[in-house]
């Protein structure tokens, strides 16, 4: 064993971080013998704290815990350094209030459902991404997409920050879903959307079929959705608007800031704050599909 150690430092190409979003037990990590299976432990992980490996492509890690959190990653190389979160199986909730009327959305995030996409969300809340964020995209019966942010500043720190995609693990979409939004594998950064009240089935059924759509929580009740269902909308975006109303122009947004919205689109609605209540108990999964506990392929 100790010579795979070894081995396994000695040919280190990848830099790789696990951090532990588990809120009460410690994370088991342990490296995958490739030649018989066994598992050779390399670490714990505190809660909320994190650990650094040297490891090379094609590497499997199983992490684990004692409250029956288990799953394997393999280590897939791409540019710079990977960071992996181990994500705590509770729910957890966050408060997003209005700037206009202070009412409150309340999202419950479930980590298992899209691991990364979670992770990358609660990330966001964490630093406080959303405060004063546009929904740039209110498209009634479909949904409601922002995520680009108040300051240029904030924009370029994360120009292309993009995360892997999560494999679906049957979570449908419903009403007040919430998935991020991307323009191809692999390319989910920072904006999101709420699939809107009313959607149709169809709709609803065609949501995740591309790879990077994969839900990561829901609104959690009838009033918040309530509150998502009355975003004020100015219409798609201009090359979805077929000669109808049009709403901002992401491009514009990016080159011209948030003045440009001010300006041409007044009644825009905007997060104020967007906070993380403490996690909870799990309870009842609201989607119409469980989703497995699954082993999560990087």
């Amino acid at each position: 064993m100790l010579s795979s150690i070894l081995t396994l430092v000695a040919v280190a190409r990848i830099s790789l971080t696990i951090e532990s979003d588990h809120t009460s037990e410690s994370i088991t990590v342990s490296w995958v013998n490739p030649d018989d299976g066994s598992l050779i432990k390399v670490g714990s992980i505190a809660p909320g704290h994190s650990l650094a490996q040297s490891t090379r492509d094609g590497h499997q890690f199983e992490l684990s815990a004692a409250d029956g959190y288990v799953e394997r990653r393999t280590v897939r190389k791409i540019p710079g350094a990977i960071k992996w979160i181990a994500p705590d199986r509770t729910r957890v909730r966050v408060e997003c209030t209005m700037a206009k009327s202070s009412a409150v959305v309340r999202i419950d995030v479930y980590p298992m459902w899209s691991p990364l996409g979670a992770a990358r969300f609660l990330e966001l809340v964490r630093t406080r991404f959303f405060d004063g964020v546009g929904l740039t995209r209110v498209v009634p019966k479909f949904l409601t997409q922002f995520g680009i942010a108040s300051t240029s500043e904030q924009r370029e720190k994360w120009r292309n920050q993009n995360i892997h995609d999560d494999p679906p693990v049957g979570i449908g979409f419903q009403d007040g879903s919430m998935s991020f939004a991307g323009s191809g594998p692999n390319s989910r950064g920072t904006e999101l959307f709420f699939v809107m009240p009313g959607a149709p089935i169809r709709q609803l059924e065609y949501f995740g079929v591309n790879p990077w759509e994969t839900p990561f929580g829901v609104v959690s009740d009838a009033a918040s959705l309530g509150i998502v269902g009355s975003f004020h909308s100015y219409g798609d975006l201009p090359a979805f608007a077929r000669g109808g109303r049009a709403g901002p122009d992401p491009g514009r947004i990016w080159r011209e800031g948030y003045e440009y919205l001010a300006r041409e689109f007044p009644l825009l609605d905007y997060f104020s704050t967007c906070r993380i209540v403490e996690p909870t108990a799990p309870n009842a999964t609201p989607s119409r599909r469980k989703a497995p506990v699954a082993a999560v392929e990087l």
